[in-house]
């Protein structure tokens, strides 16, 4: 991934899975596709993937207390909200921080998880949603998303952050 995403940024690999409980989870990986990893078991046809037990941990509990977090990058096909619930601390001490996502309402529901629950968890955060481009930190208000338009939008990569309409 650290490859297919370009990333010039310092790197650290961990063996786990992020999510909103530390234990054990099983990643189902794509034959051929290991980017597309998840942690969505249903509908699996067991010749097209191989199926790990991994440890999973929240950032909450693998971050520093006093850690802040400028950007953060959730694509975990379709499992962004259970991601968010394990980090709602670092998220709460990081009044700038800025998130990335893959908004995908087919993975979201694979992964038994309403959309609605992802706005709402945005809502408490304060954080609104805007078209993920070069130019949504610079000039926001042309990149606005409504969360009705956003909940009709199968599919985009958006960028999150607290916006002072």
């Amino acid at each position: 991934n650290v490859g297919i995403n370009w990333s010039s940024a310092p790197v650290i690999v961990s063996d786990c899975a992020v999510s909103e409980e530390s234990g054990t989870a099983i990643l189902t990986i794509p034959k051929n596709r290991g980017a597309n990893a998840s942690l969505s078991t249903t509908a699996v046809d067991p010749t097209l993937v191989e199926q790990l037990s991994v440890r999973s941990v929240r950032l909450d509990d693998v971050l520093p207390e006093d850690a802040i977090v400028d950007l953060m990058k959730v694509d975990v096909e379709g499992h962004e909200y259970s991601v968010l619930r394990g980090a709602a601390r670092v998220i709460d001490r990081s009044p700038q921080i800025k998130i990335i996502l893959e908004w995908s309402i087919g993975q979201m529901k694979a992964a038994g998880i309403l959309p609605t629950l992802v706005r709402d968890y945005f809502e408490e955060k304060s954080m609104r949603p805007f078209r993920a481009s070069a130019s949504s930190i610079l000039m926001p208000e042309q990149n606005l998303l409504e969360w009705d338009e956003l909940l009709r939008t199968n599919y985009a990569n958006i960028l999150l952050f607290r916006h002072k309409s």
